[in-house]
């Protein structure tokens, strides 16, 4: 196809804005690779090195825990389990009955023989779900959720022991509530019911209900120790649990005021079960 000749006057105008834009994309790609692979992996912060993150991704060892030697940064280690088949399968094939004989030896003496704790710091597992429950033993058994009493309890577990007296637990029924539901508030209340978007803070309710949209791990909080949940949600606000995938519960409880950490864990200590 035939096109016209450009005239050499308006090519020799063109050739400057052509030597700029690649330039300018050249600038740009060199300052990504060096953001991408220099600056960023050599930063001191955790959770602003991408380095970390893909060595984590592909799973190089080394930057999948927390070092523990004074002076060096710690890498915060996420939750470790993955809803894989298998481990749906395991789930669905747990045997309660041992569920019931590893719980009568082993969590009894804290949370039950059936869910309901001893304790009011430690947490009921009376009809959570199986996933919640099954979470929380591996972040334990993997150093993903710390606990001096927890963590070697988990560890001493088996994997097919782990969904079974997971499955065990799920079974169970809950007791009536406990806190004080009817003196929170009507502000505690609609930040459950519909949470507050001026602070970009999603309504509870929406995964922490029976029913509720979040992930399959998310726990059911209705009817839960409300002293134990206070403690849960003050050690997401100041960082020191870590075990929520993708940081989601700290991202919401740094935001919540300690009056609204103290009333919502009395809110669903409370609640009855719809």
């Amino acid at each position: 196809m035939w096109r016209r000749p450009i005239p050499a006057e308006q090519a020799a105008l063109d050739r400057p804005w052509r030597v700029w834009a690649s330039t300018v994309v050249g600038v740009f790609a060199l300052v990504s690779v060096a953001l991408g692979f220099l600056i960023v992996p050599w930063s001191e912060d955790p959770d602003f090195s991408a380095f970390a993150v893909i060595c984590r991704a592909i799973g190089i060892p080394g930057y999948d825990g927390q070092s523990t030697a004074a002076g060096e940064p710690t890498i915060s280690r996420p939750t470790g389990v993955a809803w894989t088949k298998d481990v749906r399968i395991s789930l669905a094939g747990a045997d309660i009955t041992r569920g019931a004989e590893i719980a009568a030896e082993i969590c009894a003496a804290c949370h039950g023989e059936t869910g309901i704790s001893i304790d009011p710091t430690y947490p009921s597992l009376a009809g959570q779900p199986v996933a919640a429950l099954y979470k929380q033993l591996q972040d334990y058994r993997s150093g993903a959720r710390q606990s001096e009493i927890m963590a070697p309890m988990a560890q001493a577990l088996e994997e097919g022991q782990v969904a079974d007296v997971s499955a065990f637990y799920a079974l169970q029924a809950r007791t009536s509530g406990e806190g004080a539901t009817g003196g929170v508030g009507p502000d505690i209340v609609e930040l459950v019911e519909i949470g507050d978007p001026a602070r970009a803070i999603p309504p509870c309710s929406s995964c922490h209900e029976a029913g509720g949209a979040g992930p399959v791990d998310t726990p059911d909080l209705i009817r839960q120790r409300p002293q134990y949940l206070h403690q849960q949600l003050v050690a997401f606000a100041e960082g020191t649990r870590t075990n929520d995938a993708f940081g989601r519960m700290r991202g919401i409880a740094e935001l919540l005021t300690p009056h609204e950490l103290r009333r919502l864990a009395d809110y669903y200590g409370g609640q009855p079960e719809h």
